[in-house]
C-alpha cells in the first residue's frame, strides 16, 4: 500500500459522497485508454468501477453467481499520469479475478486509464464522481 500524506486523505472523497457514471461505450472488450476531459486533466474521476458481462464457457465462475472470483484474470487495469517535464508515468495496477469492483486512483486526475479484457470476455465501466 502506498504511503498517503494526511493533505492526500483530505483531497480524497469518501465513498459515501461517490456516485457512479456509465461510459458511453458500454460494454467494452478487449483493450481500452479511458478518459473523463475537463480543461488540461484527463481523467476528472476518484475512480472506476466495473462489472463482468460475458465471458465463454469454462472461465471458472459458476453459472448464477453473483460476485464470484474467477479462476483466471478477467480485467487489466492501468492508471497513466503525465509528470511536470511531459514523462508518462504508470501509476497504478491491477490484475482482477473479481466479477465487479472498484479502483480508486491512488493520486487525483490520472492522464488516462488503460484496461484490457480478457479474450472473449465483455463488461461494463463506470466512473466514480462526487455527488
Amino acid at each position: 500500500m502506498p504511503d498517503v500524506s494526511v493533505i492526500q486523505q483530505f483531497l480524497h472523497p469518501p465513498l459515501g459522497v461517490l456516485s457512479i457514471e456509465a461510459l458511453s461505450g458500454n460494454p467494452y472488450s478487449g483493450y481500452n485508454l479511458l478518459t473523463r476531459t475537463a480543461g488540461a486533466i484527463g481523467v476528472n474521476a476518484f475512480g472506476l468501477m466495473w462489472a463482468t458481462e460475458t465471458w465463454p464457457a469454462g472461465y471458472g465462475a459458476p453459472v448464477g453467481t453473483i460476485a464470484g472470483p474467477f479462476d483466471r484474470v478477467m480485467l487489466k487495469i492501468v492508471v497513466f499520469h503525465v509528470l511536470f517535464d511531459t514523462t508518462g508515468v504508470r501509476s497504478q495496477m491491477l490484475d482482477t479475478k473479481e466479477q465487479t469492483g472498484f479502483m480508486l486512483f491512488d493520486e487525483s486526475f490520472p492522464f488516462s486509464v488503460g484496461t484490457e479484457w480478457s479474450p472473449g470476455v465483455t463488461g461494463s465501466f463506470y466512473w466514480l464522481l462526487v455527488g
